[in-house]
């Protein structure tokens, strides 16, 4: 396998391939030796059932695919050392209520793939909803 360092709560760089686009480069926050790894095979699986499905939108495509990356592999502080929380909340919040609500009412019924939690996000206006990771999600749904 390509993960091995073990660790327990602490930064080390992306080495899967799923989120490569996302999050190459990029140091992430891992709870244990066999984060990266296991949430690697969990995500993967999701996103191959995200771009084989028919319902799936393009607006959904384009932004439920890095959310899940920035979800489930927080980003770390270069400086710090300390993660980011995993994705803004308001964006989180904009995938289930508009850009991608058809897909996820789907995904509900269908499957039991991973599904983003907006309520474990910091609520925006607070001190740690600045330490959040943009989708980059532009007017309306913002």
């Amino acid at each position: 396998m390509y993960f091995s360092r073990v660790c327990k709560g602490c930064c080390e760089p992306y080495k899967g391939k799923v989120c490569k686009e996302y999050l190459s480069g990029k140091k992430i926050y891992v709870s244990n030796s066999e984060h990266q790894e296991n949430e690697e095979l969990k995500v993967a699986a999701a996103i191959k059932y995200i771009r084989s499905s028919d319902s799936m939108s393009t607006r959904c495509l384009q932004y439920g695919i890095p959310a899940m990356c920035y979800f489930y592999f927080p980003a770390c502080e270069e400086n710090t050392g300390h993660h980011k929380h995993r994705l803004c909340r308001e964006d989180c919040n904009a995938l289930y209520d508009d850009i991608c609500l058809t897909e996820l009412q789907i995904a509900k019924i269908y499957t039991n793939s991973l599904l983003l939690s907006c309520n474990e996000l910091p609520l925006p206006g607070t001190n740690d909803s600045t330490y959040c990771t943009p989708l980059g999600i532009q007017g309306e749904f913002r």
